[in-house]
Order: C-alpha cells, then sequence, then structure tokens
C-alpha cells in the first residue's frame, strides 16, 4: 500500500511537472507574441514619427520658399518706388526749370529784352 502511495504520489508529481512546463512554454510563447506585438508598434510608432518629420520638413520648405518670393517681390517693390521717386524727382527738376523759362520769358517779355539772353 505505501509503495502504491509512492507510485501515486510519483505519478502526481511528474504529472504537476508535465502541466508546470506545459504552462511555461505558454507563459514563454505569450512572452515572445508580446515582445513581437511591442516590436511592431514600435517600429510603426517609428514610421509615423518619420512620416510626420517629412511631413513637418516639407511645410517647412514650402514656408521657406513662400518666404523667399514675399522677399523678392518686396524686393520688386522697393525697386519700383525707387525708379518712380527718381521719376518724380526727374519731373520736379523739369517743372522747375520750365518754370524758371516762364519766368526769364515773363521777364524778358516785360522788359523787351533780346531774345538770346532767354537760354
Amino acid at each position: 500500500a505505501i509503495q502504491a502511495k509512492d507510485i501515486e504520489i510519483q505519478q502526481a508529481l511528474e504529472a504537476m511537472e508535465i502541466e508546470k512546463q506545459q504552462a511555461l512554454k505558454e507563459m514563454q510563447a505569450e512572452k515572445d507574441q508580446a515582445i513581437k506585438t511591442m516590436e511592431a508598434e514600435k517600429q510603426q510608432a517609428i514610421k509615423s514619427m518619420e512620416t510626420l518629420i517629412q511631413l513637418k520638413e516639407r511645410q517647412i520648405e514650402a514656408k521657406s520658399l513662400e518666404m523667399e518670393t514675399k522677399q523678392g517681390q518686396i524686393d520688386s517693390k522697393q525697386q519700383e518706388i525707387s525708379l518712380r521717386s527718381i521719376q518724380l524727382e526727374e519731373k520736379v527738376a523739369s517743372i522747375r526749370k520750365i518754370k524758371e523759362q516762364t519766368r526769364r520769358l515773363q521777364s524778358y517779355i516785360l522788359s523787351n529784352e533780346p531774345l538770346y539772353t532767354l537760354t
């Protein structure tokens, strides 16, 4: 009876060892699967961040181009303003010259000076 009891205990221990090994295998498989899942999620997160970074870089490039274009427009307007300013100065000088010639002509007419003194 004791021997039968020992055999029963031995079989129970062996059964428990088999269950333990099976449980360890299952836990290891779950751990491996969890690691694979986390790695895949990590890779997806990295790809998402890389995509986001590329998008931001493109936005920055577009903004930079826009700023360069606006600067070009500003430069063009400044050149246009400078040219107009020069043209206005020339017109003012021309008007002053005409005024001076008109004043001389009026003076000539009033004083009957000879015509050659106008120039």
